[in-house]
């Protein structure tokens, strides 16, 4: 069963209200994910046995990555390096 457009809320798109509170906090919730994740895991290995070894094995794995996605968005170093933080190449 088809509904006819004149039904259907925002036909065009989403609100540019809505489409621009995203966009301001995307930035934040990609920054802030990697270290709430890793807050996560440091939780759960600081509980009782057996979710202390999930902890610690998802910390064994995760901090090494975290390490260098944090180099990188800060210092423009590796992978990670966004456009902002890249290093101007020289001309010498």
């Amino acid at each position: 069963m088809r509904v006819p457009p004149s039904r259907l809320r925002n036909v065009e798109g989403p609100s540019p209200e809505g489409e621009h509170m995203i966009e301001r906090i995307r930035p934040l919730i990609s920054a802030a994910w990697p270290f709430v994740g890793s807050a996560y895991l440091l939780y759960l290995a600081l509980q009782a046995p057996p979710v202390r070894y999930v902890g610690i094995g998802g910390l064994v794995i995760v901090t090494p990555l975290l390490f260098g996605w944090t180099v990188g968005r800060l210092f423009g170093i590796g992978p990670w390096a966004t456009e902002e933080t890249e290093p101007e190449e020289s001309n010498g």
